[in-house]
């Protein structure tokens, strides 16, 4: 078991989930043999560490360890991994709600850089900031982001941060709108 805490973040909009005309929570989303994809993504988590937290604006009806972020105005991924950073006061591995197929393999390669820098990020063709690792040291930095409307790109260029290569970059894909999730549970599915 992975020693560091897992934050899954769900404190976002939703807003590009619409089943029909009918816009849909994705953290709600029947997945796999699970209820939720919520559900899903924290019995995947709870295989691999041995704590795991969720990021939420208010707590889902899953029995599990959440991390209130208290700007019900604010969206942004960072107020979240902020949030976890101040309230745990060590090493994080964060990854987002909507990126169930990120594999074990890749998640230990990650865990295992931890401590190279203040984040440790996957990147392959394209760099995935929300699946990695966060320091505390980086705590400022994400207060002056989140103050200034930075993105985390900018963030990351001011900060420690390394980029760890992964393979498959299809398995960093996010469920966005409900052809992303059809997606993901077709490759779920093989």
């Amino acid at each position: 078991m992975i020693k560091i805490p897992c934050v899954i973040l769900t404190g976002g909009k939703s807003a590009r989930m619409r089943v029909g005309e009918q816009w849909r929570d994705k953290a709600l989303l029947r997945f796999g043999d699970q209820p939720s994809l919520l559900a899903y993504q924290h019995a995947k988590m709870a295989r691999l560490f041995e704590q795991v937290y969720i990021s939420a604006k208010t707590p889902y009806d899953l029995q599990a360890a959440y991390i209130l972020d208290t700007s019900p105005h604010c969206f942004n991924p960072l107020l979240g991994i902020g949030r976890a950073l101040e309230e745990l006061q060590q090493r994080i591995f964060v990854i987002p709600i909507d990126m169930p197929l990120v594999s074990a393999q890749s998640i230990l390669a990650l865990c295992e850089h931890s401590q190279k820098a203040g984040v440790v990020y996957a990147k392959s063709a394209r760099h995935f900031y929300l699946v990695g690792c966060w320091q505390p040291c980086v705590l400022d930095a994400i207060d002056d982001a989140l103050q200034s409307n930075a993105s985390i790109y900018a963030l990351l260029e001011q900060v420690d941060s390394v980029a760890i290569e992964v393979t498959d970059s299809s398995e960093f894909s996010n469920c966005n709108t409900y052809a992303d999730y059809q997606h993901a549970l077709r490759s779920l599915h093989g």
